[in-house]
């Protein structure tokens, strides 16, 4: 995830020296969204699991009929 996000900004970047302002002002906000974006996959995402809600990032599957069929054959 961190390759990738700094390979795409770095070639967003190239664009930032651009001569026309729009142009290089929406390569630096484009580059600087993609750091944003990996700083919070990778302080934030922990951080919420591990908090006291992590159960809400979670989904349990509850063991249904089909899931006890083969542990009754085998018995």
């Amino acid at each position: 995830m961190i390759q990738t996000a700094l390979v795409c900004g770095l070639g967003m970047l190239v664009f930032a020296f651009s001569p026309f302002t729009p142009v290089a002002r929406f390569a630096w906000l484009t580059f600087a969204l993609l750091m944003v974006g990996v700083v919070s996959d990778i302080v934030l995402t922990p951080a919420m699991l591990l908090s006291p809600l992590h159960h809400l990032f979670y989904w349990e599957r509850r063991p249904t009929t089909e899931d006890a069929a083969p542990l009754e054959a085998v018995r």
